[in-house]
């Protein structure tokens, strides 16, 4: 009878507990959220809810490229001589020819989301003139650069208006990450100068030494010569090179008692039986400058 009585209670007993274990697990599923959108959790812990993220994009110095009105341009942004800070140096290139049109300008707010651009200048290769602007700089997506410039009308031109959208080189043939080293410049170049009044030379020759003195013998525009050249690593171990020099006193030259800088970059060349392609651009304050291009 005890026997009996016992199996009895613990029927009774698993009978009572499966039913508590449905209903346990019932109220644990309801709390889940599974079903109901926006459905109160019963006045349990409210739900996470995660941060808003700032997706804005930062600008930060490099060589960029785009095609603007169909034409190749090249920009370079350099920070200052400091190499910290939010101060940079803009330098544009635009190939509406063989031999481009030039831009600088001083930049405020690198690492920011946007940029100011002040002193901005525009020498057009063929005529010559020479104009003021002003444009911000800004990144609509990591990496990229975005600007419209904007130059007013005067008595002789009318107003002028260039936008760009510019992405990095491409790294298969640049990196601006990896530091530049003067061994790679070190040697003699041999490619085209070009300065502007439609002018250029062809096979100019430059020879870099080791501590980035630039020898320079040839003449440009009649009797423009460059003078104290230097071509150094950018500060802050980037890809980039500091051009510098002075063109002395001379009858004709059009640069004349003027102090140049300006920044360039060493490409892998894409010309058979080449290995490096140099470019750079420097100009004086007033805008005016050179550009050169050689691959060896």
């Amino acid at each position: 009878m005890c026997a009996l009585n016992s199996q009895k209670i613990c029927q009774l007993w698993l009978t009572k507990f499966a039913h508590a274990s449905i209903l346990c697990f019932a109220v644990a599923l309801g709390g889940c959220g599974g079903g109901g959108g926006g459905a109160s959790n019963g006045g349990g812990t409210p739900p996470v809810t995660e941060p808003p993220t700032d997706t804005a994009a930062l600008l930060s110095p490099g060589v960029f490229t785009a095609l603007v009105d169909g034409k190749d341009w090249v920009a370079i942004l350099m920070r200052s001589a400091s190499g910290t800070g939010s101060a940079a140096n803009l330098y544009g290139l635009h190939f509406n020819t063989q031999d481009p049109d030039l831009y600088a300008g001083s930049v405020l707010g690198v690492g920011a989301a946007s940029a100011s651009v002040s002193n901005l200048t525009f020498f057009q290769n063929i005529s010559g003139i020479l104009r003021t602007g002003s444009a911000t700089l800004t990144s609509p997506s990591a990496g990229s650069v975005k600007s419209v410039f904007n130059f007013a009308a005067t008595a002789n031109d009318t107003a002028k208006e260039i936008t760009w959208l510019a992405n990095p080189i491409a790294v298969s043939t640049y990196r601006f990450d990896t530091p530049a080293q003067a061994s790679a410049l070190q040697g003699v170049w041999r490619g085209r100068l070009s300065y502007g009044l439609g002018g250029y030379a062809d096979s100019f020759t430059l020879t870099i030494a080791a501590d980035g003195d630039m020898q320079v013998l040839q003449t440009f525009y009649q009797d423009c010569q460059m003078s104290n050249a230097t071509a150094t690593p950018a500060v802050n171990s980037v890809n980039l090179y500091s051009i510098a020099f002075s063109v002395p006193n001379a009858t004709q030259c059009f640069l004349k008692n003027q102090a140049l800088t300006g920044a360039g970059f060493i490409s892998a060349s894409t010309t058979p039986g080449k290995t490096q392609r140099l470019q750079w651009v420097a100009v004086a304050p007033d805008g005016k400058g050179l550009s050169y291009l050689a691959e060896r």
